[in-house]
């Protein structure tokens, strides 16, 4: 979220969320991760998965870090472009949001999860190239379907 600190906590923000609990290395790993689960379940009524580190970096690379990077990158363009004084219609704030959120945390984040991330941000910039290249060519009928693509995607994600 791009909200944080005391001020943002909400007591049933987790309530229902999926939440990956890693296994540690060490002789105490299996019963720790059981109780750190149990926790999670009994405590904030989320629901626990265990999963591998590596999995875990790998998934939320694209899940998590992948958004947040996309959306620092449109924050930094818009404010590049410099327009001033414009208004900012609910396209620019939503798909910006998440580039509200502290930077300090962010750059810990990308940086111990490099590869994974930049796997991600290389499949998004050769979405957005075929995206450029379908408006430039005006294959109209190439845009409907990567644009139908997307919206079936985003209308899944939800439920």
């Amino acid at each position: 979220t791009h909200d944080s600190g005391f001020a943002a906590a909400l007591p049933d923000r987790l309530r229902g969320c999926v939440v990956y609990v890693c296994e540690s290395a060490s002789s105490e790993g299996p019963r720790a991760a059981r109780g750190v689960m149990r926790f999670w379940e009994e405590v904030l009524e989320a629901s626990p998965i265990l999963i591998d580190a590596a999995a875990h970096d790998r998934q939320l690379a694209w899940t998590s870090h992948l958004p947040q990077a996309v959306a620092y990158a449109l924050a930094k363009a818009l404010a590049d472009r410099g327009f001033g004084g414009v208004s900012y219609g609910t396209g620019a704030r939503d798909t910006t949001r998440l580039a509200g959120s502290s930077p300090e945390m962010w750059l810990d984040i990308m940086l111990q999860n490099r590869d994974p991330l930049m796997e991600a941000l290389s499949s998004v910039e050769s979405g957005v190239a075929t995206l450029r290249h379908l408006i430039e060519t005006g294959d109209r009928q190439g845009l409907a379907q990567y644009l139908e693509i997307a919206r079936e995607f985003r209308r899944g994600i939800d439920r």
